[in-house]
């Protein structure tokens, strides 16, 4: 009797589950303050047309996006390339870029992520967060967010952010 009852209570609970949110997660959604603050520490701020490619050649755009950054977006919003020519270099324009950001974090955010977390994820990739504090790979992405973090105060107060 008492397995039956358990397999009722789990069943009825996977039922309210599965109908909660339709199967979606909640995402945390960026604001446009937010895209400045990390355009600003990638690019200072330049026009398109003006933003060199970083590490080597293999960041590219306002948010020196890496390929695998692109497609991983991608993968989760197939809208990203839906229309021809909405390839990888397209990256290179800031709307376009904004829009694979904003899905990188939709996918690899959680939703009460900090603007921090979502720093250090745009900079450290979708796994830093949970690598071990010490490890260098952590320490360069929390030294990222911090300067971020204080580019969005800046632009909040409506001032330059000075990217240090």
């Amino acid at each position: 009797m008492k397995r039956i009852q358990k397999i009722i209570i789990l069943g009825s609970m996977t039922l309210l589950f599965a109908g909660f949110g339709a199967g979606k997660k909640p995402v945390r959604e960026m604001t446009q303050l937010e895209l400045d603050a990390i355009r600003w520490k990638e690019s200072s701020g330049l026009e398109d047309s003006k933003v060199k490619d970083g590490d080597d050649g293999k960041a590219i755009g306002p948010f020196q996006l890496w390929e695998i950054y692109w497609r991983d977006a991608v993968t989760y919003d197939k809208t990203l390339a839906d229309e021809p020519g909405e390839t990888y270099a397209k990256c290179r324009e800031r709307a376009y870029a904004e829009l694979v950001v904003r899905a990188y974090m939709r996918r690899w955010a959680k939703s009460n992520a900090t603007f921090r977390e979502v720093a250090m994820l745009h900079n450290g990739g979708c796994c830093v967060l949970g690598k071990e504090k010490d490890s260098d790979a952590y320490k360069n992405a929390a030294a990222y967010a911090a300067i971020v973090t204080r580019n969005l105060q800046s632009l909040q107060k409506g001032e330059t952010p000075k990217n240090k």
